[in-house]
């Protein structure tokens, strides 16, 4: 079966507005990451990206969202940030974790 002239490019078009769409469609937004080592060993990680805050304990991943400046809630949790510090505080907790920053991703 004899294949038309045009299917080549035709095809290489394709091909460029596929990746071209894929391009364009990638959020470029500002992320970061951070993580922390707490006083009783447990280790957190901070994401932040663009507007949206969640952070990753050993119970799982929890969306955060800022309750005034430097503190951040979720469910059952409150964070304070100082610096590269932070203190979790948890709704069955008596006292709160302190935690220190150990690497930053950008």
């Amino acid at each position: 079966m004899p294949f038309s002239r045009f299917s080549l490019p035709a095809g290489a078009i394709a091909l460029l507005c596929a990746s071209a769409a894929l391009a364009l469609s990638t959020d470029h937004g500002a992320s970061r990451q951070t993580e922390f080592l707490c006083d009783n060993g447990e280790r957190l990680t901070l994401y932040t990206h663009d507007a949206t805050l969640r952070l990753r304990t050993g119970a799982g991943v929890f969306a955060l969202h800022v309750e005034r400046e430097n503190q951040l809630h979720g469910v059952d949790l409150r964070l304070e940030r100082d610096g590269d510090a932070l203190r979790l505080h948890r709704a069955d907790a008596v006292r709160p974790i302190a935690c220190a920053s150990i690497s930053r991703h950008t």
